[in-house]
């Protein structure tokens, strides 16, 4: 699986006009520049499966229609020393054979967006443990054949 991913310089702009960057399962792209804790992940229209793996945990989607976030030290801790979020959305657009995940964290909630719509957000809070402190690293892995890019 061929993925990308891209990250914003500024807020809300998400990452059109931004570099993408190809990951597959033999290739994984590490990333420590990251500014104001927004970028995109590009994953081919046929589905696939990654999970981008964050200082503060990580955010995984699966299925064509599921996903979680997982924060370390957050909640009962009862999930590999944290607390993992499951979710699900509806089947998402595709453009360029293509579906666009814009995220976008922040100190008090993560939010995902396709097509400016937002499909998952999680509030945080006392209990939230990692997440809500900045993301300063992100690690690309996919699980499946298929192709991704951030």
């Amino acid at each position: 699986m061929l993925a990308y991913i891209a990250f914003a310089l500024l807020s809300c702009s998400f990452v059109s006009g931004h570099e993408w960057r190809p990951f597959t399962k033999g290739h994984k792209v590490e990333v420590f520049d990251i500014k104001n804790n927004v970028h995109s992940v590009r994953m081919p229209c046929n589905g696939g499966w990654f999970k981008l793996y964050y200082n503060t945990g990580h955010f995984e989607i699966f299925a064509n229609n599921k996903g979680n976030l997982f924060c370390k030290n957050a909640g009962k801790k009862n999930w590999y020393g944290g607390e993992r979020y499951d979710f699900s959305f509806a089947k998402q657009h595709c453009v360029n054979g293509f579906v666009q995940f814009d995220v976008v964290k922040t100190s008090k909630d993560f939010s995902v967006y396709v097509s400016g719509n937002r499909i998952y957000k999680k509030d945080f809070g006392s209990y939230s443990g990692d997440c809500l402190q900045s993301i300063n690293r992100i690690t690309s892995h996919v699980y499946d054949s298929r192709a991704l890019t951030f």
